[in-house]
């Protein structure tokens, strides 16, 4: 971290100064250049309230060789505007506990195109105002439960998720979006959905799906777009739907030999478009 301090004071600003209250503020912060395998959150946030950079908003820290984000401890953090971090694109192998909890004011997390395959017990503490959190593209095989209240979108596509246990999502009380699009879930449990009432929006597509259970979309009441695309479902029955009364958007195309009873569309009340 003492190479990112020195690389930030002696290459972001057009002059030295040795008063760091003449520098300029700086919202948008973006390490060119640095090899950094190993990121402490508390340790940044210490060496940017020294510089007198707490008006960052934005820290892009993609493309980089970062393997471990370390476990932090509590800290009073001085970056209040902080809103989004970008760790896509480096070799993180997996999240620890408390490895963010000292970001309680960061809104978007992205963290595409990692190795990670493994989320810890408590990785998201201190994340409280989360709002979207990327993980596509990364070799998850099993979610753990994410408390993130404030959660509004979650990106899960092309991980190695097999099954979902219940209730792992039931703490994302705000969840508006759910994709989890190139997996390979094979079967979709009555109580995988638990607790997303809020959602709008759920992108199954691309899996291994062959069976859904009864009444695993019951809660999901402001459903408005579901894709259940390019999986191996033969037949789907139209009481799975019954609690949907806003569903707009059903896509159901690329399922082989695929069967539905006859008035399908016209059973599910407000469909405006049936892809199959």
């Amino acid at each position: 971290m003492l190479l990112i301090a020195d690389y930030f004071l002696k290459q972001s600003f057009t002059k030295i100064v040795a008063n760091t209250s003449e520098m300029p503020k700086y919202m948008k912060l973006k390490f060119d250049s640095i090899l950094i395998k190993s990121l402490n959150f508390s340790t940044l946030s210490k060496y940017l309230a020294e510089l007198n950079q707490n008006k960052i908003v934005y820290i892009d820290f993609s493309c980089k060789c970062i393997e471990l984000i370390q476990p932090n401890q509590p800290f009073n953090i001085k970056l209040e505007s902080l809103k989004t971090i970008d760790l896509s694109c480096n070799k993180i192998k997996h999240l620890d506990k408390d490895c963010f909890i000292s970001l309680s004011n960061v809104e978007e997390l992205n963290l595409s195109d990692n190795l990670i395959d493994d989320l810890k017990l408590g990785w998201s503490n201190g994340l409280s105002n989360l709002k979207f959190l990327d993980l596509r593209n990364n070799r998850i095989k099993k979610i753990s439960t994410i408390n993130l209240n404030s959660l509004e979108i979650l990106l899960l596509d092309e991980n190695e998720i097999e099954q979902i246990d219940k209730d792992n999502f039931k703490s994302l009380v705000s969840l508006k979006i759910l994709s989890l699009r190139a997996n390979k879930i094979k079967k979709i449990e009555e109580s995988m959905f638990n607790g997303l009432r809020q959602l709008q929006e759920l992108n199954l597509n691309s899996n291994n799906i062959s069976i859904i259970e009864d009444e695993c979309f019951n809660e999901m009441t402001n459903l408005k777009r579901v894709d259940l695309s390019s999986n191996q479902l033969r037949n789907i029955q139209i009481f799975l739907f019954k609690y949907l009364n806003i569903l707009n958007i059903l896509v159901l195309c690329g399922n082989q030999n695929m069967k539905l009873e006859q008035e399908f569309f016209n059973k599910i009340k407000n469909l405006k478009v049936l892809f199959t």
